[in-house]
């Protein structure tokens, strides 16, 4: 059973599939936050891995016009079985746009679907042999971790928001969480894992925990204390990623 705002756009979305390229679609599967238990209604996206040989750009944009929040990447099952670094760019789609990249192709979204993924229509993930290596997802990890979160410590980044600080604290919590257990996890189940890990930033991570459901408040006003404190614990946890 789908939480009701993901079971309609898994239908929508399945139902249009099928009637404009019948046969198209050999498997779906649900990744992200709905696969590890973590989904919140009005801040989690429906994330997903459709199985498609060759799919049509145009048909894409049109089965997916006005699925907001509806959001995953097009391969094939040879694509899952072989490490995505290997792999060249494909279509995923993001926050409503098609692209054609390597968005969404990473050790993360394999293991993830490996360990945790939930089967709509296909094999299993183990009958397909996804493949996964937990030193290639820690290496991963290392580069996001030294590139994608450092900008926010090094740059002008300003923490404003209380869904800011969810959103670093909680994302950079899963990548330590993925290098210690060659894993992953949700970002609720990262923040628990920082408490043990990073008891010295408690206060911070609590306080990203709290803040994990809340939507974007246009009227926050920045508070340079509590952005020290994000980026204090940043800075700690991309150390220990190295």
């Amino acid at each position: 059973m789908l939480p009701p705002r993901a079971q309609d756009l898994v239908d929508r979305y399945t139902d249009r599939m099928d009637r404009r390229a019948p046969g198209l679609l050999q498997g779906l599967y649900l990744v992200g936050s709905l696969a590890l238990d973590d989904f919140h209604d009005e801040v989690s996206d429906v994330d997903f891995v459709a199985v498609a040989d060759d799919p049509d750009p145009e048909l894409l944009c049109e089965v997916h016009d006005g699925l907001d929040r509806l959001d995953g990447l097009y391969v094939t099952f040879e694509d899952l079985r072989t490490s995505p670094a290997k792999l060249p760019d494909g279509h995923n789609m993001l926050a409503g746009r098609l692209q054609l990249n390597k968005e969404g192709r990473s050790p993360v979204e394999w293991t993830t679907l490996a360990n945790h993924g939930v089967t709509l229509r296909g094999p299993r993930p183990a009958e397909i042999g996804v493949h996964t290596d937990p030193e290639e997802l820690r290496e991963w990890v290392r580069g996001n971790a030294n590139s994608y979160w450092r900008q926010f410590l090094d740059g002008p980044y300003g923490v404003v928001y209380d869904a800011d600080v969810a959103w670093v604290v909680l994302g950079i919590s899963r990548l330590h969480y993925s290098m210690v257990t060659g894993d992953i996890t949700s970002k609720s189940g990262a923040g628990r894992h920082a408490l043990t890990a990073f008891p010295e930033h408690r206060a911070i991570i609590e306080e990203a925990l709290r803040h994990r459901t809340t939507p974007l408040d246009e009227s926050a006003t920045p508070d340079r204390q509590r952005e020290r404190a994000v980026k204090a614990y940043l800075g700690a946890a991309i150390e220990s990623c190295r």
